[in-house]
């Protein structure tokens, strides 16, 4: 009797161990595979930013440069498709301005362009730049996803949908942080997406919402 209740505990212990050691493997192999994706996405946020440098320091905002210069004046389209508030304006404390919608909510490109960048950049979290006509970037930050297809020299139309509205990053609240730069330096978007007129306003001092790296690796 002694016997015969060892054996099928030993058999229970037998077959449980491989599994949990399985399990174990896929969980650890799950835990490598993620912090090497963290480890490419800061590399290719370093590549970018040493690339294509976005200023810093005081005097680098460029509130007075007029949308209607460029073609722009309240001729882009609103990112969010379901846009409930502007939450936060742009300031020399905010690169950008808020735009308040639902999580997991389509976001849209202002102006047809071709994208510069797509994937995680610091406190900005998940973005897209988008390289429009004259020197003008349009950036897209804290998104959820991206859209299929959307990836650096991916052409994109007016209004083409360019991934979903999220919380990543330095975020409070899902939202679209949406900038206008031009030449790399921020400007007031509010003309551009004719929640504003389009003549100038004073220059305010600059503290960048996410600062990048002042060189990157191998460069």
């Amino acid at each position: 009797m002694r016997k015969s209740f060892v054996l099928p505990v030993l058999a229970l212990f037998a077959f449980s161990h491989p599994s949990d050691a399985s399990t174990k493997s896929k969980e650890s192999d799950s835990s490598h595979v993620n912090v090497h994706k963290s480890v490419a996405a800061k590399h290719r946020a370093l590549r970018y930013a040493g690339a294509h440098r976005h200023r810093g320091g005081s005097g680098d905002f460029e509130a007075s440069v007029p949308a209607a210069g460029f073609g722009f004046c309240g001729a882009m389209v609103m990112p969010p498709a379901e846009l409930r508030e502007v939450s936060r304006g742009f300031s020399g404390y905010h690169s950008g301005i808020d735009l308040m919608a639902p999580m997991g909510s389509p976001i849209r490109a202002a102006a047809g362009g071709t994208v510069m960048y797509a994937g995680w950049y610091y406190a900005y979290g998940n973005i897209v730049d988008i390289q429009h006509a004259d020197g003008v970037v349009t950036r897209y930050a804290h998104m959820s996803a991206f859209a299929p297809g959307i990836h650096a020299g991916t052409p994109i139309a007016v209004g083409g949908i360019i991934g979903e509205v999220g919380a990543t990053g330095r975020a409070h609240g899902t939202h679209v942080h949406f900038e206008v730069r031009i030449s790399g330096r921020p400007v007031d978007p509010r003309s551009y997406l004719g929640l504003a007129g389009c003549g100038t306003a004073p220059r305010p001092e600059l503290v960048e919402e996410a600062h990048a790296p002042e060189s990157a690796p191998g460069r």
